[in-house]
């Protein structure tokens, strides 16, 4: 189901180090970071490792046919394309578990790189407010699934989450911080 809520597990933080290894074997020159909730102890969320790989710009399209070879789908649907290619992929671990990842493929002056890089940061220093983004984001999980139409739940989605975002995008703007 895509709208669950699953709770933080250090797992989250060895298995996006492990993908980032195999991704730097194809992908040397890239900067590869972990970002989204599963990067920030103690946030809960979808149980959905993101990743954000950083490439010179006019080196996308070329990253983007590699990462596919890597078994990473390409989504239309998940990305800015002027900023960001979208891809997916779900390792199935020897125990069964089923890990599903999101790699977001970027340029590292992308405003999109600076601002998940800033966030997530920002989240991992204020305990307090990461514990608060995690409650919303269990809110959001509960008020998406009150819809069947898939635009509709990620509308509900979204909108529970955008104040506390909002929030945390001016304090760190307040800070002086990257984000814009």
């Amino acid at each position: 189901m895509k709208y669950s809520f699953h709770p933080y597990h250090s797992y989250f933080q060895k298995r996006a180090q492990n993908e980032i290894n195999k991704l730097k074997v194809s992908l040397p020159q890239a900067q590869i970071e972990h970002v989204g909730s599963t990067s920030i102890p103690g946030v809960g969320g979808k149980g959905i490792i993101d990743l954000c790989v950083s490439v010179p710009k006019k080196t996308l399209d070329g990253t983007s046919q590699i990462i596919q070879k890597l078994d990473y789908e390409f989504k239309l649907s998940g990305g800015v394309l002027d900023e960001r290619l979208f891809h997916q992929k779900t390792v199935v671990y020897p125990d069964g578990h089923k890990q599903k990842f999101h790699l977001h493929l970027t340029y590292i002056d992308s405003k999109d790189w600076k601002d998940m890089i800033t966030f997530r940061n920002f989240l991992q220093k204020n305990s307090n407010l990461a514990k608060e983004y995690s409650n919303i984001k269990h809110k959001a999980v509960l008020a998406a699934r009150q819809f069947r139409n898939k635009k509709d739940k990620k509308e509900a989605y979204m909108n529970a989450k955008r104040p506390l975002i909002n929030k945390i995008v001016g304090l760190i703007q307040k800070g002086n911080a990257t984000l814009q």
